[in-house]
C-alpha cells in the first residue's frame, strides 16, 4: 500500500493526473475571467467619458458662464479656473479685503459695486477737472487737506487729482465701469466657493452686466485694458497694490495670447440668456435697505439696478 495513494492509483499516475486537472482548471478560470472583462467593456462602450467640470468647459465658453469669464484675470491670479465653484485654498480675500463673512455681507457689497462702486467717484472727479479751471482744482485740493480724512486717504485723493488733471496714462478717456463690474463678477464666484450663494446665483448675477459691457467695450482686450488702467488709478500709487499691477497685466496678456484662449470675438458676441434682474433684486430686498426712512420696494431696487446697467452712455 505504500506505493499507492488513497485513491488506489500509482503515485506517478496520480501526479500526472493532478497536473492535467490543474491545467484544465486554469483554462476554465481564465475563460470566465476573459468573459467577465469583455462584459465590462461592452457595458461601458456606449457611455460618454466622464469629465470634470473644468475639463468639460475648458474648450468652450458656456453662455451662462460668460459673466464669470469677465473676471478671469482674478481667477488666474488666485490660481483657479474662472468657473471653479468648489471651495478653494482660501477665500480670495473676501474676509480680509472686503469684510465679507456671510451671505448678507456679500450681497451688500455686490449691490454697492453694481449701483455705485468707484465709477461714480472717478467720473465725478474727471468732470470736475475737465469743466473747472486751475483755481477750481486747487480749491478741490484745499478741501481735501482740510477734511477729516486720514492722511493716507488724503494722499490718495491728491494723487488722483494730479493724475486726472495731467491726464497721466490717458486716464481721462478710460471707461472705468469695468473696474466695478469685474470685481462684482469676481465676488460672485468667490461667494459661491464659500457657500454664500448658489452656483445658479453666481451665474445669473454675473450675467446682469453682460449687455452693458458689450455696449461699452469693443471686446475682451479692450475691456481688460480699461480694467488695468482703472485699477492703476484706484491704487493711487499705493505700493501694496502697485506691486501686483504688472502681474495683473501679464496675466491678462497670457489669457489673450493663449493658443486655446476663450477670449475670442466669437465668444464676445455669442448669444446669451436674457437679462434677469429678479433673482438679485429679490435677494437685495432682504437687506432691508431704506429710502426716505422707508424700506425700498422690489420695484425701486430693480429700478436702481436697471439705471446702472442699461445706461445709454457712461456718466456719473
Amino acid at each position: 500500500m505504500s506505493g499507492y495513494v488513497y485513491a488506489g492509483f500509482p503515485s506517478s499516475a496520480g501526479v500526472i493526473l493532478g497536473v492535467i486537472l490543474l491545467i484544465i482548471l486554469f483554462k476554465w478560470l481564465r475563460k470566465f475571467t476573459v468573459q467577465d472583462s469583455e462584459l465590462q467593456k461592452s457595458s461601458t462602450s456606449g457611455q460618454e467619458p466622464i469629465l470634470s467640470e473644468a475639463e468639460n468647459t475648458s474648450a468652450q465658453l458656456l453662455p451662462h458662464e460668460w459673466g464669470l469669464y469677465v473676471a478671469a484675470p482674478y481667477a488666474a491670479m488666485n490660481e483657479w479656473a474662472y468657473n471653479e465653484y468648489a471651495r478653494g485654498k482660501d477665500d480670495g480675500g473676501l474676509s480680509a479685503g472686503w469684510g465679507i463673512n456671510d451671505r448678507w455681507d456679500l450681497v451688500y457689497q455686490l449691490f454697492w459695486l453694481l449701483t455705485q462702486g468707484h465709477t461714480n467717484d472717478f467720473y465725478q472727479l474727471r468732470d470736475q477737472i475737465l469743466n473747472g479751471k486751475e483755481d477750481d482744482v486747487q480749491s478741490l485740493k484745499n478741501d481735501i487737506l482740510l477734511s477729516e480724512l486720514t492722511e493716507h486717504d488724503k494722499n490718495e485723493r491728491l494723487w488722483q487729482i494730479d493724475m486726472m488733471s495731467t491726464n497721466r496714462m490717458n486716464i481721462q478717456n478710460v471707461k472705468y465701469l469695468i473696474w466695478d463690474l469685474c470685481r462684482f463678477n469676481k465676488l460672485c464666484l468667490e461667494g459661491c466657493q464659500q457657500g454664500y450663494i448658489t452656483q445658479q446665483e453666481a451665474q445669473t448675477w454675473s450675467l446682469m452686466s453682460a449687455s452693458m459691457l458689450r455696449r461699452i467695450y469693443d471686446g475682451w482686450e479692450d475691456m481688460w485694458r480699461n480694467f488695468i488702467a482703472a485699477r492703476w488709478f484706484w491704487a493711487s500709487g499705493d505700493q501694496d497694490w502697485v506691486s501686483s499691477h504688472q502681474a495683473f497685466t501679464d496675466v491678462i496678456q497670457n489669457i489673450l495670447n493663449a493658443e486655446d484662449t476663450l477670449a475670442t470675438e466669437e465668444n464676445w458676441i455669442m448669444d446669451l440668456p436674457p437679462l434677469d434682474l429678479t433673482s438679485f433684486s429679490r435677494t437685495v430686498a432682504g437687506l432691508g435697505l431704506m429710502k426716505n426712512d422707508v424700506p425700498m420696494t422690489l420695484d425701486e431696487i430693480e429700478e436702481v439696478i436697471s439705471q446702472r446697467i442699461t445706461l445709454k452712455q457712461l456718466n456719473s
